[in-house]
């Protein structure tokens, strides 16, 4: 009994202290008339605390580069070619996501997808750590949600 016990227990412990991956907020908008569909993903307060941009977008400049910081943290592969997909910053409204769906944010992050084409995304939390957690996305409509990114570490 002692042995199932102390099996369970260790169990247990490896369970609660393993990665269960992280929560990332994003929408992809319906195809439009160059059949691209836009990605939407949600930069959280916690996010920019965290691990926010260092770089601004010119030394003369105190506005942070989201670009940048997109390219290290929010890395989206296209799955036929390789290609990694650029960003750029958008404000805090989007047409697919209410101010009441992402709450509190620092910016939106748009990227251009092609219609029915697959991507891996990986969201890198800090570019100087090993974590990265994955999930697969096609280029098609898909309504705001928060959903766990696996690990891939």
């Amino acid at each position: 009994m002692l042995i199932i016990a102390l099996g369970g227990m260790f169990y247990g412990m490896k369970m609660l202290n393993a990665d269960q991956g992280e929560l990332v907020g994003y929408a992809i908008g319906a195809p439009d008339s160059n059949n691209e569909c836009d990605l939407q993903v949600i930069v959280t307060t916690m996010m920019n605390f965290t691990d926010g941009p260092e770089e601004t977008i010119s030394p003369q400049s105190a506005t942070p580069n989201w670009a940048l910081w997109a390219e290290r943290h929010f890395v989206v592969i296209d799955d036929a070619t390789g290609q990694q997909i650029p960003f750029r910053k958008g404000g805090f409204q989007s047409k697919d996501i209410s101010e009441m769906q992402f709450g509190s944010a620092e910016v939106i992050l748009h990227a251009k997808l092609e219609a029915g084409k697959t991507y891996t995304m990986h969201y890198v939390r800090d570019d100087q750590m090993p974590e990265k957690y994955v999930k697969k996305l096609t280029g098609a409509a898909k309504e705001f949600r928060r959903e766990t990114f696996e690990p891939d570490y």
